[in-house]
């Protein structure tokens, strides 16, 4: 019965990952066309950020002070971010940097991938920027896994249950216990 459920559970993640693997295959080829952003603002003053462009997916987070904010439109003061959800899209050319101006406080820097924070303005930001190809990878091992075990199990002389080598005992499989029917042929 155990194993029963682990086999549940690994094809279920295993179709789960080959989702999230072909999503972000598509993202990546649409980043060099399209860059999409969705935010969400909280109440409070966080504000949580996700987007791609030119092959690489930014994760931000952005916190700042409520006293700095105004919630009028003709003062020269930012204006309060409206709560809720933002989905914005523009070309990836258009995408800018805040970095630029103001050079981050804390910098690290592995495989293409960054992490920055510092105060930029009148937020403190953090950003993780992942290329693509990263997810990509990560998405494409389970799947894979999956694929090699499946592709064992249906070799000749082998469980159809869980792949062992039952070459030597036809019958049952002394892994699993799973009984082939009689006239099934085991080569």
């Amino acid at each position: 019965m155990l194993r029963r459920v682990r086999r549940i559970f690994s094809n279920a993640a295993a179709a789960l990952s080959a989702l999230f693997l072909f999503a972000s295959l598509a993202a990546w080829v649409r980043s060099y066309f399209i860059s999409d952003q969705l935010t969400w603002t909280s109440q409070k003053r966080v504000i949580l950020g996700a987007a791609y462009g030119k092959g690489t997916i930014d994760f931000v987070r952005v916190t700042f002070d409520l006293s700095l904010l105004v919630e009028t439109p003709d003062s020269l003061a930012m204006e309060k971010p409206k709560a809720g959800w933002e989905l914005k899209y523009s070309k990836p050319d258009e995408q800018g940097d805040a970095w630029i101006l103001i050079p981050p406080e804390h910098e690290m820097h592995l495989l293409g991938a960054k992490y920055r924070s510092g105060r930029v303005l009148f937020v403190y930001a953090q950003d993780i920027s992942l290329p693509m190809w990263m997810l990509v990878l990560v998405f494409a091992v389970w799947p894979t896994i999956w694929l090699v075990r499946h592709r064992r199990r249906r070799q000749p002389g082998r469980c159809p249950v869980c792949g062992y080598d039952m070459r030597a005992t036809p019958q049952r499989c002394p892994e699993c216990g799973t009984e082939l029917a009689a006239n099934a042929v085991m080569v």
